[in-house]
């Protein structure tokens, strides 16, 4: 986990105490009625999200994304796929209760393509997507930033929510952060896996976004679960429902700064 957070760090990702209230700012505005809110209303608060109707969500869907922006949102996208599991790891180490960290263990066993229904590591189901965008040739290595100016403001921003979240702030916060993950990700790869299709990427070249449209549901299920073993008081669901927002706010401003690339590209 070092070496992640120096990687991080390389990229301008923070973890310094001054970060925490530039990050949880908006998310403490919650009114009484979200803070006591049951962890079973996440779900229903995250289909009815505005993130998917966000433009760039459309435009991906309806295929008006230009050739140049479909490479920089399959190298910004993938750059968060590979921090999925480091930032899971984190979650998981917080949680005190070993029946808790099962599922969220098993969700690890399926992002390295060890689970019972998965048996292909993800980097490799996106090796294909990124040969198919012709970002990559066949065997070489899939490219990860160097450089922060490789990444969007947006993935930037994505970058440091995570990681302050799931590596500095609470148990319940991790979790609500990954809750909303795997439950906007179902609902969110359908829109983009229209996309896809329409642009004639291959099966293969589906395949990652194919899988999460299915395991994710499965994910979101247990991570409920997850939620409503470890929170016994409004506390600590009001921290599961910031870590909700943060998750919302970081994949906002993720889009956004694919759809100003996208409107400077038209």
């Amino acid at each position: 986990m070092k070496d992640f957070l120096c990687y991080m760090h390389s990229l301008g990702v923070s973890s310094d105490d001054c970060l925490e209230s530039k990050l949880l700012l908006p998310t403490m505005q919650l009114s009484e009625s979200d803070k006591i809110r049951p962890p079973q209303e996440i779900s229903s608060y995250v289909y009815s999200n505005k993130l998917l109707s966000h433009p760039f969500l459309l435009d991906f869907h309806n295929n008006k994304i230009s050739g140049f922006v479909l490479q920089t949102w399959v190298k910004q996208r993938y750059l968060i796929s590979w921090c999925f599991p480091n930032w899971l790891t984190a979650v998981i180490s917080k949680i005190t209760s070993i029946e808790s960290r099962i599922p969220l263990i098993k969700n690890l066993y399926d992002e390295h393509g060890l689970g019972k229904d998965y048996h292909k590591p993800h980097p490799q189901m996106w090796q294909q997507l990124f040969e198919e965008f012709k970002i990559t040739t066949s065997g070489s290595n899939l490219p990860l930033p160097t450089s922060i100016n490789e990444i969007t403001l947006g993935t930037q921003l994505y970058l440091n929510y995570y990681t302050k979240a799931c590596f500095d702030l609470t148990a319940n916060i991790g979790v609500g952060i990954m809750a909303f993950t795997e439950m906007i990700l179902p609902y969110e790869n359908l829109m983009i896996l229209e996309g896809l299709r329409s642009q004639k990427v291959s099966e293969q070249g589906r395949e990652f976004f194919e899988a999460h449209s299915y395991c994710d549901k499965q994910h979101s299920e247990e991570i409920l679960n997850v939620i409503i073993s470890i929170c016994d008081d409004p506390k600590m669901l009001e921290q599961v429902w910031q870590g909700v927002r943060i998750g919302e706010l970081a994949r906002v401003a993720f889009y956004d700064s694919l759809s100003l690339i996208q409107e400077k590209n038209c």
